[in-house]
């Protein structure tokens, strides 16, 4: 650790002169009782954190580069919150409460962050919670943001900050993908949820283009585990990703860790998504000749797909109702039904 004096203040904190808390110490100083201090701390870039301990006691700040599900382990998240962990060290009960200002700059933002609507949550147990209800819009101060929270009496150590309706996301426990026959059986289980509407599993051919195939309910709120699964009845041919996407009812979305499978039994053409809204991806372990006929047999849409690519369909144009997917491969003919479904 490195630690202040009591009687003195470091200060001409910005962005190109702070104390970069790249390991596991902090930075420490004993406050008196309603003692004003910040500390400006930061690692890629200046984060400071200013603090007012009312019933005076020792404290301390380091900072992290991300935000982990369940409070320093666990999948990294990638949308929704300034990536920045806090770490704030008290050394006694918290009895009197302490004020904070966050501080942070609009490049620690990442993807899908509102800051019309952010809030600051503390994680304990493994579980990311408000510290207090609601959310509130960022003040901009001297080129970066802040957020303010008064008479906190609750626990330390990690605090981040998220933004929408929801507090921060699902904790993952397990994800895992295996072949059963001719489909693929997807299994995840989450440790919390909060505000969660559904889990989207979504696959892929390269591991990074991913369609979403399917959605299962979620608990909703819950700090147990709980366990689902989902059923690719149409798997590809070869190898296979997943990943599955956790939606809240806010939009907030967290995506898990990636897996793969290898299914050897599975036919040597695939259509997904089936049913489809307004396209569909054909993918063939060879070159195909693909035909697409209605239900009466007449004929939509004649082409040439590669193999081991993802071969995109528009159906825009299309009514809903059955359709077949007539495959060629080498002389041998295979049909498949699809549904289209109005948008």
């Amino acid at each position: 650790n490195l630690t202040i004096d009591p009687t003195a203040v470091i200060g001409g904190g910005n962005t190109n002169s702070y104390i970069k808390t790249n390991g596991l110490g902090k930075v420490t100083k004993q406050m008196a009782t309603n003692e004003t201090h910040t500390f400006h701390v930061g690692n890629a870039t200046y984060r400071p954190v200013t603090l007012t301990c009312k019933d005076g006691d020792v404290m301390g700040v380091n900072v992290e580069d991300q935000v982990q599900t369940s409070c320093g382990s666990g999948t990294v998240v990638t949308t929704g919150v300034v990536n920045s962990t806090w770490n704030i060290y008290k050394a006694n009960p918290n009895v009197a409460g302490v004020n904070f200002v966050f501080l942070w700059n609009a490049a620690d933002e990442v993807s899908g962050f509102d800051r019309t609507m952010s809030y600051v949550s503390h994680c304990g147990g493994g579980i990311w919670n408000k510290i207090e209800p609601g959310s509130k819009s960022a003040t901009p101060v001297n080129g970066m943001y802040s957020l303010t929270y008064n008479n906190y009496t609750g626990t330390f150590s990690p605090f981040a900050i998220g933004s929408g309706n929801g507090a921060l996301p699902v904790t993952w426990v397990h994800v895992s993908a295996t072949a059963e026959g001719k489909s693929n059986h997807i299994l995840w289980s989450t440790a919390s949820e909060k505000n969660t509407e559904r889990f989207n599993i979504e696959k892929s051919i390269d591991g990074k283009n991913f369609e979403v195939v399917g959605s299962v309910s979620a608990k909703g709120n819950s700090s147990t585990l709980n366990t689902y699964s989902f059923v690719d009845a149409n798997p590809m041919a070869g190898v296979v990703y997943y990943h599955v996407k956790s939606v809240d009812f806010d939009g907030f979305t967290e995506t898990s860790k990636v897996v793969s499978v290898k299914n050897t039994t599975t036919t040597s053409v695939t259509v997904y998504p089936n049913p489809a809204k307004d396209k569909i991806n054909i993918y063939s372990a060879e070159n195909a000749e693909v035909e697409i006929t209605d239900a009466t047999g007449r004929t939509i849409q004649k082409l040439i797909i590669k193999s081991l690519q993802n071969n995109e369909v528009d159906l825009m144009n299309l009514p809903a109702g059955i359709f077949f997917v007539k495959t060629t491969i080498n002389g041998q003919k295979d049909t498949l039904k699809m549904i289209k479904v109005n948008p």
